[in-house]
């Protein structure tokens, strides 16, 4: 999940990284926390952009930085594939 807002400018530079994360299938729900604030504060969002790697409904990972999330994915992948 990434949570985002739209007066939020590091989330808006991260767009096009996320876009390119989905080009290569990754399914990324966008959460923007001024229209839905009941998942930020499920989730404890207190800094933006925040993404939130699930497993099964399960956290597994968060970072405040695309391209962590990017290096993240693919360690996790890896980690399903073997």
């Amino acid at each position: 999940m990434a949570f985002t807002a739209k007066w939020c400018e590091q989330c808006q530079k991260d767009k096009a990284e996320l876009q390119k994360l989905r080009e290569q299938g990754v399914e990324i729900v966008e959460i923007d926390v001024d229209s839905d604030p009941t998942m930020a504060d499920h989730y404890r969002v207190s800094r933006l952009p925040t993404y939130v790697v699930e497993k099964d409904g399960v956290e597994v990972e968060r970072t405040e930085k695309v391209g962590v999330l990017g290096t993240i994915l693919i360690g996790f992948l890896l980690w399903l594939i073997l």
